[in-house]
C-alpha cells in the first residue's frame, strides 16, 4: 500500500516547510523554538496528507455512505485538513505571541488559495496522453505557484499579526 510512503512524503514536506518558516521566524520573533516549529509542522502535514488520502482509500465504500453524512464528513475533515498546519504551528506561536489564534485562519486561507492556484494552473494544462516529463513539469510549476501563493499570504498575515500585536510579544 502507498499510504506509508505518502505519509513519509508528508512528513518530509512538512519538515521542509517548517524549516523554511523557522529561518524567517527566528529573525521576526525572538524566542521561537525552531525545533518545535519544524516538528509540529511535519506532524500536522502528516495529518493533512492522511486526511487527503481518505477519499482514494475509501473510494469503493463512499457510495454506500448516505449523502448527508458524507457532506458532514467532508466539511469536518476538510476543515481539519486546512487548519492542521496552522493549528499545530499555533501551539508554538502562542508561547511567544499572545492572541495569535488568528494564525490558524491565516494558514487555512493561504492553503485554500494556494491549492486553488495549483488546481487552476495544472487542470488547464494537464491532458491525457502527455509524457511523464510534461506532466511532471506542469506539477512542479503548479507546486511552485502554490508555494509562492501560500508564502505570500502567510508572510503578509504574520507581518500583520506581529504589527498589530507588537506590544504583545512575550519573552520566554
Amino acid at each position: 500500500m502507498m499510504l506509508p510512503a505518502v505519509l513519509a512524503a508528508g512528513a518530509v514536506e512538512g519538515a521542509l516547510l517548517g524549516g523554511s518558516h523557522a529561518i524567517v521566524l527566528r529573525r521576526a520573533i525572538s524566542g521561537i523554538s525552531s525545533r518545535r516549529w519544524v516538528g509540529v509542522t511535519a506532524a500536522a502535514a502528516v495529518v493533512a496528507y492522511a486526511i487527503g488520502m481518505l477519499p482514494s482509500m475509501l473510494a469503493g465504500r463512499l457510495s454506500q455512505v448516505p449523502p448527508g453524512l458524507l457532506a458532514v464528513a467532508v466539511a469536518v475533515l476538510g476543515t481539519v485538513l486546512l487548519a492542521s498546519i496552522g493549528f499545530g504551528q499555533w501551539f508554538v506561536l502562542r508561547r511567544v505571541v499572545r492572541r495569535s489564534a488568528s494564525w490558524i485562519v491565516i494558514t487555512a486561507v493561504a492553503w485554500t488559495v494556494g491549492l486553488g492556484v495549483f488546481l487552476g494552473f495544472t487542470t488547464l494544462l494537464w491532458r491525457p496522453g502527455q509524457s511523464v516529463a510534461v506532466i511532471t513539469l506542469i506539477g512542479i510549476v503548479g507546486g511552485l505557484l502554490m508555494a509562492a501563493t501560500t508564502a505570500t499570504i502567510t508572510g503578509d498575515g504574520l507581518r500583520r499579526l506581529l504589527a498589530r500585536r507588537s506590544s504583545d510579544v512575550v519573552a520566554l
